[in-house]
């Protein structure tokens, strides 16, 4: 069975009986012409961290409530590859060994967590660099 949903000044959805309907209506964040809801993550900041680095702050300054969405790992050099981060002056949390299974090429790491500690930090080894991206205190 066919529903179709009609609603004033807004776009007719259509869809079957039990489906989820939707109804868009103009304005920021709707493409209303090809009914599409557009998305966007926020707004976030990246940091580059080179290799050979050691607590690197991300940030400024970092703090408390700063958000590490994802790591973009770059292994030049598998066998120096360790990558690894921290919340503020806790234990090193290991994101990527030394000799990767994969090998030298592009990792991209989603986290999506929040600092409970202070500033993110991050440490690599010889054979890799890091793009850090998240909201980190300025």
């Amino acid at each position: 069975m066919q529903i179709e949903d009609t609603v004033e000044g807004s776009r007719q959805v259509k869809g079957t009986e039990g489906a989820v309907h939707v109804r868009l209506v103009g304005g920021a964040g709707v493409d209303a012409s090809n009914a599409a809801i557009v998305v966007e993550q926020g707004q976030f900041d990246y940091e580059t961290v080179a290799a050979s680095q050691s607590d690197q702050v991300l940030g400024v300054t970092g703090g408390v409530g700063d958000f590490l969405h994802k790591l973009v790992i770059v292994v030049a050099t598998a066998a120096t590859a360790a990558t690894s981060i921290k919340d503020g002056g806790g234990s090193a949390i290991s994101i990527l060994p030394n000799s990767p299974g994969g090998g030298i090429g592009v990792y991209v790491v989603e986290l999506n967590i929040v600092s409970t500690a202070g500033a993110w930090k991050v440490t690599t080894g010889a054979g890799v660099s890091v793009i850090a991206v998240g909201r980190f205190t300025p």
